[in-house]
């Protein structure tokens, strides 16, 4: 970080034009849209794990790293590579799903599902 010591933030310019792919979600039901998302993952992921920002990180040692939990499952062998903890962040409510996969336990008396409402 520019503003911050001992903070690293990745940019990856490859994969900066996905949401230019995107389905109008105004006019698209939401399943429609995550579809089309979950179909670009394959590509995006690839470019991503060999993006030269990507690739330099592995020669820099990490005390922790923190990444989104949304659509990254792609990074989990890279983040094992550099054998260090890593934290998840998420700026909603996670879903079910996604607490599961990160073994975070849900408890319904304090953590309400945002699919109910």
């Amino acid at each position: 970080s520019k503003t911050r010591p001992n903070i690293e933030e990745v940019y990856i310019p490859e994969v900066d034009d996905l949401s230019s792919k995107f389905i109008n979600p105004f006019t698209t039901s939401f399943s429609s849209v995550f579809m089309s998302l979950v179909s670009l993952m394959p590509e995006y992921c690839g470019k991503a794990l060999h993006s030269k920002e990507i690739q330099a990180l592995e020669k820099e040692k990490f005390d922790l790293v923190f990444m989104s939990i949304f659509m990254n499952e792609c990074f989990y062998p890279f983040v094992d590579k550099l054998q260090v903890p890593y934290m998840h962040m998420f700026q909603n409510a996670l879903h079910e799903s996604m607490c599961d996969m990160a073994g975070n336990p849900q408890f319904p008396s304090v953590v309400p599902n945002f699919l109910l409402d």
